[in-house]
């Protein structure tokens, strides 16, 4: 699925609404993050992603045991708590500079972790929506074994979470 040449040359707008963020990076000139009912950040996916820090550190503790100290050492060190993803199994963080994930690694090192995997990557949208937001995007919160059964939307908000895009020409 790719852009739509046609209506765009032609001035037509598409406004696609999606869970989906790595969808919208795809697919969208312009996204807007809505949270809890309010449009909390909007530009290209670049300027998003650039927004939220120049990498983002992705890593996963030896042991379920370590994760609460490896988290802790990841805020202490990058100054932002990481958010837990892949149903629990990783830790993510925003880095201002890729080069900090250095020193998280030496951090953990003194503190005798050492950690099944690490990657330093540029953020993905769904990570732009967890930094801004606090909080897992709803298709991974469905992914999750823990995840709640669905109820009905409260008066107040009409869906927990949502993530909109739009595109433009």
């Amino acid at each position: 699925m790719g852009r739509h040449p046609l209506l765009v040359e032609g001035g037509s707008t598409i406004l696609l609404t999606t869970q989906y963020l790595e969808e919208a990076d795809r697919l969208a000139h312009r996204v807007g993050i809505i949270d809890a009912g309010r449009l909390i950040a909007e530009g290209t996916p670049d300027e998003l992603k650039d927004r939220v820090g120049s990498s983002s550190l992705v890593l996963t503790p030896a042991t379920p045991e370590d994760q609460a100290t490896t988290a802790s050492i990841i805020e202490r060190v990058t100054g932002h708590a990481p958010a837990t993803v892949d149903q629990g199994t990783h830790l993510q963080a925003p880095l201002s500079e890729a080069s900090v994930a250095t020193e998280v690694l030496v951090a953990l090192r003194d503190a005798g972790l050492s950690p099944r995997t690490v990657s330093v990557d540029r953020p993905s949208m769904d990570s732009v929506f967890m930094a801004l937001t606090g909080q897992p995007t709803k298709h991974d919160d469905a992914a999750s074994p823990d995840a709640a059964a669905p109820s009905a939307p409260s008066p107040a908000s009409s869906s927990s979470r949502p993530a909109d895009s739009q595109e433009q020409s």
